[in-house]
């Protein structure tokens, strides 16, 4: 996450610079900037070049300088607003899918202040299904269709999923509510039109035509706001997430697996999220990367050093030991990168277990 953060008043630089100093350590945030005074000018300039926006300020501030820069909730950055004696933190903007209420929560953590957060699912201890794809990297494709869902899910309504590919981690999340459930084969019929299918042994069957479909039943839903159609669906595709890897020599499996799920920690997600694995080509005889990719059953992607030099970025960490010995300043974020795409972000930064360095990059 790239995150600015805003302050007015000394007290507030203060904070903001502890509170800098406390993330700089958090690998999930890949560049933390402090912005001081002239909040309307400052926000008119990096409004749209930060994941998230925090100002040390008072709420009014905040509400009336950001107003004409808002457009969707798909595209907004999180906007929280703290109070310069960190009493309170608010999720004010995109507390769903831009992740607002859960950076509330974690700079609560931080900070000590206490998360304000005011959307229905979160009051009612639930989980939102924007919330969910938010936290998973999945893209929904028909944003409309989310304030259905969420209204089906305080409700108490079932929401089925059906996936391309194997997702069971999700129903392996314990802040996932009991409202979602697997959709068994035997339920299509219920909730799909027969135009739609699934993965099936069956050579006559179609893939689904998005990698993930969330499907709600109208007719069992009393708060179906008239809706004509029967069936409701949500269309969301997981965004590719590679894990770059890097090791001294003679790394274990072991090792390799335990500096991954150290890593994916930090992001609050399983192992089993990442789709693929890569490497610099100096390690690609490296047999604790090769037997943890083949154990993980992940594809391990193999890039050139001449590949990872053309990777210049301020957000890459250097090491001196890897400049001198193999001319490129890291592997593991580099690789990361190449291997996500063309258009790639990391979302962890590069993180040391045992030997072994991880970073994480995420297609756009």
């Amino acid at each position: 996450m790239r995150l600015a953060i805003l302050s007015v008043t000394s007290i507030g630089k203060k904070l903001a610079e502890n509170i800098k100093e406390i993330l700089d350590e958090d690998p999930s945030f890949i560049e933390v900037n402090l912005y001081h005074q002239n909040v309307k000018d400052t926000l008119n300039q990096i409004f749209e070049e930060y994941d998230a926006i925090l100002g040390i300020m008072a709420s009014g501030i905040m509400v009336r300088n950001i107003c004409h820069l808002l457009k969707s909730k798909t595209s907004d950055p999180a906007i929280l607003v703290m109070d310069e004696s960190s009493h309170h933190i608010i999720s004010l903007i995109s507390g769903h899918l831009g992740g607002a209420n859960q950076l509330a929560i974690k700079l609560g953590q931080y900070t000590g202040a206490e998360p304000i957060i005011t959307t229905a699912t979160d009051v009612q201890h639930y989980q939102g299904i924007d919330a969910l794809a938010r936290k998973y990297y999945w893209e929904i494709e028909n944003p409309q269709e989310i304030l259905q869902f969420n209204r089906a899910i305080l409700n108490g309504d079932k929401i089925g999923i059906i996936a391309q590919e194997d997702i069971d981690y999700i129903f392996e999340d314990p802040e996932v509510n009991i409202t979602y459930y697997k959709l068994e084969i035997e339920d299509l019929d219920r909730y799909l039109d027969k135009n739609y299918s699934y993965k099936t042994s069956s050579p006559t069957i179609k893939p689904l035509p998005y990698p993930i479909i969330a499907v709600l039943n109208n007719n069992n839903n009393n708060n179906n706001n008239n809706n004509n159609n029967n069936n409701c669906e949500l269309l969301m595709k997981p965004q590719k997430m590679v894990a770059g890897i890097g090791s001294r020599k003679g790394v274990s499996q072991d090792q390799v697996i335990k500096a991954l799920e150290n890593s994916m920690k930090f992001l609050d997600l399983p192992i089993s999220r990442i789709d693929e694995l890569a490497t610099a080509d100096i390690k690609s005889e490296e047999e604790g990367i090769l037997s943890a990719a083949e154990y993980l059953d992940l594809k391990l992607n193999i890039i050139s050093l001449d590949k990872i030099k053309t990777i210049e970025s301020s957000l890459c960490s250097s090491s001196d030991f890897v400049k001198q010995n193999f001319g490129v300043g890291g592997i593991c974020e580099p690789a990361a990168l190449l291997s996500a795409g063309g258009k790639s972000k990391l979302i962890l930064k590069k993180t040391v277990y045992n030997g072994v360095t991880v970073a994480i990059a995420l297609d756009k």
